[in-house]
């Protein structure tokens, strides 16, 4: 009883914060107004799989909030709108067709592409910014390794003319940033 006393308001925090997450993850496409078919979902899930998603987890892992995790916890929450970005763009037609107003039907491909190179640069530099104001280890540029398939994944995603051939990007990109997370995780790991 004494411990339940002692945590529960983070208790009801972090109770707080899952059942957001899972509303959010059911609201992008259901009900009356979807906030992914309005532009927002990529707010959502910069929120969710980034600054919730990693403050949250280093907050229970270390028993205290350090501000410095909000860069490697913006860094993938980019990454992971980068993601739907990309979904998006492969999508767009569709989307328009349809009435679905994603953020990319409303800048258009052009803009899109920007879009889409901003999120994977600015999460490099924060990662960049975070280790160095951090560094303890060399092993902590271990995420570097990634930024050859992100550059590669822009340049095919600038080039493209064709939204439907973006399936394959959208994949290695998902693939991509689980690889920058690993070696993001292990580079603070290792001393």
């Amino acid at each position: 009883m004494e411990f339940l006393r002692k945590h529960l308001p983070l208790l009801l925090v972090f109770f707080t914060l899952g059942f957001s997450a899972i509303a959010a993850a059911i609201t992008y496409t259901i009900g009356r107004n979807p906030y992914g078919y309005i532009g927002l979902g990529d707010a959502f899930v910069f929120l969710f799989f980034g600054i919730v998603g990693v403050s949250g987890t280093f907050y229970l892992h270390t028993n205290h909030f350090d501000p410095w995790i909000l860069l490697p916890a913006s860094a993938i929450g980019l990454l992971s709108s980068g993601v739907l970005n990309l979904n998006n763009m492969r999508d767009i037609e569709n989307d328009t067709r349809s009435g679905k107003r994603t953020l990319v039907v409303h800048m258009g491909s052009k803009a899109a592409k920007i879009y889409h190179l901003m999120l994977v640069a600015l999460s490099i530099l924060l990662s960049l910014a975070y280790t160095i104001v951090q560094f303890r280890s060399v092993y902590q540029l271990l995420f570097m390794l990634t930024c050859p398939l992100f550059a590669l994944n822009v340049i095919v995603v600038m080039k493209n003319t064709d939204p439907r051939e973006l399936n394959l990007e959208l994949k290695k990109l998902a693939l991509s940033t689980l690889t920058f997370t690993l070696t993001f995780g292990i580079g603070l790991i290792i001393k």
